[in-house]
């Protein structure tokens, strides 16, 4: 089940924060060397707008594939972060998700769904609000999630049994928390938290 700790010295797994990795294109190379804008990602996404990173290299460079496959021209690159020591103890709300279950399936639903279709969500949200930091399994990257998810997008109403076989396949064959994701949503200290220390260009491209 989901859970708001208040400082990341109170996170299960330490060692998933020592180096954080995000997957980009070199199209959007110029603006994260200015720095990071946690603005620019939809809304849509599994944890809403914000800046997502992994503990995973792998799910940052398959993220950083997928970028630059939609942006023709483009290649793919890994930013790789270290967390900032210094804000283990500060204060903020941190939702996390240990496990793919209810309480996960219903905050990303809650994301993904038109606002018309959320009340008819067999799993609700039970999160609501804002969030500055946020953990747990990705669903973008299971193709289960999005067919069920793409029911909503052709204005499909989603069944009760749709939510609950997705539940139990995503239970059953999801790789984590070797595949995970932060996403960093407070944009007054993110750019302090997180600080770049490579950059590295995929299939041995070079950036001009």
């Amino acid at each position: 089940m989901g859970e708001i700790i208040n400082t990341l010295n109170k996170f299960h797994d330490p060692q998933r924060l020592e180096y954080l990795y995000h997957g980009t294109s070199s199209h959007f190379f110029p603006s994260l060397l200015k720095g990071i804008d946690s603005s620019r990602s939809q809304a849509t996404k599994d944890f809403g707008q914000g800046f997502y990173v992994s503990s995973s290299y792998s799910v940052a460079a398959s993220n950083a594939q997928k970028a630059a496959n939609r942006n023709t021209g483009s290649l793919p690159i890994v930013f790789t972060y270290k967390l900032n020591p210094a804000y283990m103890n500060n204060r903020y709300s941190i939702l996390v998700f240990k496990e793919p279950d209810e309480d996960w399936l219903g905050f990303i639903l809650s994301n993904k769904c038109p606002t018309k279709e959320k009340s008819r969500l067999h799993y609700p949200n039970r999160f609501p609000g804002y969030h500055d930091i946020i953990y747990g399994p990705l669903a973008d990257g299971f193709p289960a999630f999005m067919a069920t998810v793409k029911k909503f997008e052709k204005t499909n109403p989603i069944t009760e049994t749709d939510q609950v076989l997705l539940l139990e396949r995503v239970s059953a064959g999801f790789d984590f928390p070797s595949n995970d994701q932060f996403v960093f949503k407070n944009q007054y200290d993110v750019n302090s938290m997180l600080t770049r220390t490579k950059i590295t260009v995929l299939k041995g491209g070079h950036l001009k």
